[in-house]
């Protein structure tokens, strides 16, 4: 018998990641490790665009044509090229064999070595009929999760004739493991007084079509006009959503997050022909090679009443601007050195009347500390506008820079001049660990300001206050963040799948040595007798913890 082969050794630099069977756990040989590095291909405008429109209904291609391939071994182990820690944002990993695909997504950063699970390509089907039972042609359907009041639609997809079925193609890549929501839906995109979807347990996917009934619905039409004339097919896209609901700014939420509807722009309009009764509507327009279409400026928008009766038309009319605000600036180190080659994350926050949003990404400055990031330009009607870059070099105290952007921005370049980053005074450090001390890494942490003893992830997100600062444990259970802040207590959360945490951490601003202490979760399983009459889409099963 021949000896075995020796076990390669692993390259420099890289690290590893191995690839299993879902349902055995057993390594797959041959299997294909791709990576998309959304940073590297944040100027790719194709990609953007396919990804808004097709979610991740079009991950073969998405990853096939953006993704770099690393083959793994007889072992299923592949070597891959670093990917940056604590960038939330930075990179989507993803494993493949003929039909059997699987996904991971750490949103606190990877740490090596990493496993991802691959199972068979699953789907689910989803029906939609009129009232009177017939089934309609055209209606775009959006598949995602539910939790609460948090909704999450990434997969896009329409209904076909003759039935009017709409299927979605892995989707058990959106539950891919790690911190995730339990309940899948599928719901209308389609402007309503409320949102109309159906649940499902991804774990036991039906085998029948999902049913959903559409209401009685008119149309609308969105005509879109360049600086010069119409804009040419495929140039812009359109939104709509009803005025006043948290997806209202579609383009500002790009990949699609919440349940509006996106139309390519053809014949210089875009048409919606399933827009809910009675509704005041916000729509939005955007050049596709523009940042607005990208969710990092705020785009062509109006507001306006929308069809009362069944098939009314309504038309809006929107302009777009010429050119976007290009600002460019120097970013200095606390020493007033330039921050060369650095990568940052970019942060634009704006306030309104009524609320608020903001928008991030990614830079990298020059040799000589210099940056340029394009955003929409025009007239700002909020109260507040700023810029803040954060280095995302491993190893230092936080480090943040501000620029006021609260005027009015000319099309073309801006110069803020010179941005410093200054050291943020800690915030909070300490250790995550399980009840005998063992320390609990790649955990979620989230810091509130303030002294909050009620508050739980059993909330709805729009229920909760926004964090003030989030991190993730190392391999070690360990985590520090910096941040000014005027608050003396600070609220500590963490949420780790499969682990909880009993009762939130109340502590000083600027406390060290922390221990925050998760208990291991378990499954429960009930059965729930409801009155025929209630939808079962209607249903939200929630499970509070009780002293």
């Amino acid at each position: 018998m021949a000896p075995a082969a020796p076990k390669a050794p692993a390259p420099e630099n890289a690290w590893k990641v191995q690839v299993v069977e879902k349902e055995t756990g057993k390594p797959v040989p041959g299997a294909q490790v791709l990576v998309l590095d959304l940073p590297a291909v944040k100027g790719l405008e194709k990609f953007r665009a396919a990804w808004a429109l097709g979610g991740l209904g079009s991950i073969e291609r998405l990853f096939r044509e953006f993704g770099r391939a690393y083959p793994a071994d007889s072992r299923g182990i592949a070597w891959i090229a670093p990917i940056l820690y604590g960038n939330p944002t930075g990179y989507i990993l993803a494993a493949h064999k003929e039909e059997q695909w699987g996904l991971l997504k750490d949103r606190g950063g990877p740490v090596p070595p990493l496993e991802v699970e691959i199972s068979p390509v699953k789907e689910i089907r989803v029906q939609v009929k009129d009232r009177k039972g017939n089934p309609v042609e055209g209606v775009p359907l959006g598949a995602g999760t539910s939790l609460g009041g948090f909704r999450y639609f990434p997969m896009r997809g329409v209904t076909h004739a003759p039935l009017g079925i709409c299927r979605f193609r892995h989707i058990g890549l959106l539950f891919p493991g790690g911190v995730g929501h339990p309940t899948g839906a599928v719901c209308l995109l389609v402007p309503l007084k409320k949102p109309l979807l159906t649940k499902f347990d991804p774990q036991k996917l039906p085998r029948n079509p999902l049913l959903l009934t559409l209401p009685p619905t008119g149309r609308v039409e969105v005509y879109v006009q360049g600086p010069k004339g119409p804009v040419k097919d495929g140039e812009a896209l359109a939104t709509i959503s009803p005025s006043g609901n948290p997806g209202a700014f579609g383009f500002r939420l790009f990949p699609p997050r919440w349940r509006n509807p996106v139309v390519p722009v053809k014949g210089g309009k875009a048409v919606f022909p399933f827009v809910g009764l009675g509704l005041t509507l916000q729509v939005a327009a955007a050049r596709t090679s523009s940042p607005a279409a990208r969710g990092e400026g705020e785009p062509s928008m109006v507001k306006g009443p929308g069809p009362l009766e069944p098939g009314q038309k309504v038309t809006f009319r929107l302009k777009l601007s010429e050119k976007a605000t290009l600002l460019v600036g120097r970013a200095l180190l606390p020493s007033g050195k330039p921050a060369k080659k650095m990568e940052m994350k970019w942060k634009l926050k704006c306030l309104e009347k009524h609320g608020g949003f903001d928008l991030d990404g990614f830079l990298r400055t020059d040799k000589k500390g210099r940056f340029s990031l394009s955003i929409q330009g025009g007239k700002f009607t909020g109260t507040e506008r700023a810029l803040f870059l954060t280095p995302l070099a491993l190893g230092k105290p936080g480090m943040e820079g501000k620029a006021d952007l609260t005027r009015d921005l000319p099309p073309g370049p801006f110069d803020l001049g010179d941005i410093l980053l200054e050291i943020a005074p800690l915030l909070a450090a300490g250790k995550v660990t399980d009840p005998s001390g063992r320390p609990i890494s790649n955990t979620e942490i989230y810091i509130y300001q303030g002294n909050l003893p009620g508050l739980s992830f059993d909330d709805p997100p729009f229920q909760r206050p926004q964090p003030l600062k989030k991190t993730t444990t190392d391999p070690g259970g360990n985590f520090r963040a910096y941040q000014k802040t005027s608050s003396r207590e600070l609220t500590i959360l963490a949420r780790k799948r499969g682990w909880f945490q009993e009762k939130p951490l109340v502590v000083p601003t600027g406390s060290a040595g922390l221990r925050v202490v998760l208990q291991k979760g378990g499954t429960v399983r009930a059965t729930f007798l409801t009155d025929p009459g209630i939808p079962l889409e209607h249903l939200d099963i929630r499970l509070t913890l009780q002293a």
